[in-house]
C-alpha cells in the first residue's frame, strides 16, 4: 500500500485494493471471502472454491482501517478473435460483492480501473473489455452510472463488432445456455438469493433499470444478462472525474483515517 494509486484509493475511500492470484491467496483471506458472499447467493462452499480457484486474479477489499475484507471480485482473463481482425483481450468480473456499508465508495468501479491500468502498461494498444453476467439490475446500474461506454445502452447503439464479441464471450463461456439474440444467459438452478434482486417501487423511475428489466424479464428465475464495457481511457478518465467530483461534493471524514 505505497503506491500513488494505493494512497488516494485509501483517502478517498477509506479502503484499499489488493489483487493476488487464486494459489496465492491466504486461506483465512479465502474463508472471510466466503464469510461475506455465502448469505446474499445460492452456492456450496465446495463449488464456490472451485470457480476461485479457477480465476486468474482475485481482488480483495480491505478496509483501511481494520485490513478486514469487505469485498471483493474474481477475474478470468481470455483474448477473442473477432470478424473484423481485432484481438480483444477479455476480462470476466465474477463472484463480485460488497458489503452494504461500502457501498457507494465506487470500490469496485476502482478495482477494474486498477486491473485496466496495470493491463495498459504491458500492453498499451491492446483492447480491454471487461465482461459480466449480470443476475440483478445492481451490477448494470454500476455500469450505467459509472462508465462513459458500455452495451448494452439505452442511448447508444451497439456497434456490429461488439455484437461479434458479445456473441463469442457468451457462446464460448455458456454454450446453449446463451441466447444470441437477447444477450440473456439461462442458468440451470438459480445463483443469488431472491433478496439480493429485489427492485423497490421507486427504482422502476430510474430509466437505467427499466431498461435492463426489458432486456432480461427473465431475471426473477435468475437468468443474467451478458453486458460488456471498454476498459479504455475515456472510461477510466470518466470514472475518475466522477470519483473526484463525489469526494468534493460530498466529504466523509469517516473515510479518510
Amino acid at each position: 500500500m505505497n503506491t500513488i494509486s494505493d494512497r488516494i484509493t485509501k483517502y478517498l475511500t477509506g479502503c484499499f485494493i489488493e489483487i493476488v492470484k487464486p494459489t496465492e491467496a491466504n486461506p483465512v483471506d479465502i474463508k472471510k471471502w466466503w464469510e461475506i458472499y455465502a448469505p446474499c447467493h445460492l452456492v456450496g462452499g465446495v463449488e464456490f472454491l472451485e470457480r476461485f480457484m479457477n480465476f486468474d486474479q482475485v481482488v480483495f477489499i480491505r478496509d483501511s482501517k481494520s485490513g478486514i475484507i469487505v469485498g471483493g471480485s474474481g477475474f478470468r482473463i481470455r483474448t477473442f478473435d473477432l470478424k473484423n481482425n481485432k484481438t480483444v483481450k477479455t476480462i470476466y468480473l465474477g463472484q463480485s460483492y460488497i458489503l452494504p456499508e461500502y457501498r457507494g465508495r465506487k470500490l469496485m468501479s476502482l478495482s477494474y480501473t486498477q486491473v485496466v491500468l496495470d493491463c495498459k502498461k504491458k500492453h498499451p494498444f491492446r483492447q480491454i473489455w471487461f465482461w459480466m453476467d449480470a443476475l440483478s439490475y445492481k451490477p448494470y446500474l454500476i455500469m450505467a452510472n459509472q462508465m462513459r461506454e458500455y452495451y448494452p445502452s439505452s442511448f447508444r447503439k451497439t456497434p456490429d463488432w461488439v455484437k461479434d464479441l458479445r456473441s463469442k464471450v457468451g457462446l464460448y463461456y455458456y454454450m446453449s445456455l446463451y441466447d444470441d439474440v437477447t444477450g440473456v444467459v439461462k442458468k440451470k438452478e438459480r445463483r443469488l438469493k431472491p433478496s439480493e434482486g429485489k427492485i423497490r417501487q421507486n427504482g422502476l423511475n430510474n430509466p437505467f433499470i427499466r431498461f435492463y428489466l426489458r432486456l432480461n424479464p427473465g431475471h426473477v428465475r435468475g437468468e443474467g444478462l451478458l453486458c460488456v464495457c471498454p476498459g479504455n481511457f475515456k472510461n477510466v478518465l470518466w470514472f475518475t472525474w466522477l470519483l473526484i467530483k463525489q469526494s468534493i461534493g460530498k466529504p466523509n471524514e469517516n473515510h479518510k483515517n
